[in-house]
């Protein structure tokens, strides 16, 4: 499953579900099928609450100096850059790089 959900799995609770599966299966507790199943079914967990439960507004303001999109990854690099969170002053840097990925919710 080349997805972009598989993205919740470099999370913090991603990195913990990916670990314990893979100490299951190194003890013998659960088979490697059943562990792909399990993320599977993590990433169609993920990408249906998560919409639902974020709210927070980030916002970012500077200088675009340049993007690009491929293979549905963007990069944004920005120069003079203001970052709020909630409308609150997070950060004032002199450049700053975003990397997102184009996902389309069903």
């Amino acid at each position: 499953m080349s997805d972009c959900c598989e993205l919740y799995r470099k999370s913090s609770i991603g990195v913990c579900l990916i670990a314990t599966l893979e100490e299951m299966i190194f003890t013998g507790k659960i088979d490697p099928l059943l562990a792909m199943k399990v993320l599977m079914q993590f990433d169609k967990s993920m990408k249906f609450i998560t919409p639902k439960k974020v709210s927070t507004v980030v916002q970012f303001r500077g200088h675009l100096q340049t993007y690009r999109f491929c293979d549905k990854q963007w990069s944004f690099f920005i120069k003079k850059a203001m970052v709020k969170i909630n409308r609150v002053l997070i950060e004032e840097s002199a450049r700053i790089t975003i990397f997102a990925t184009d996902a389309v919710i069903n």
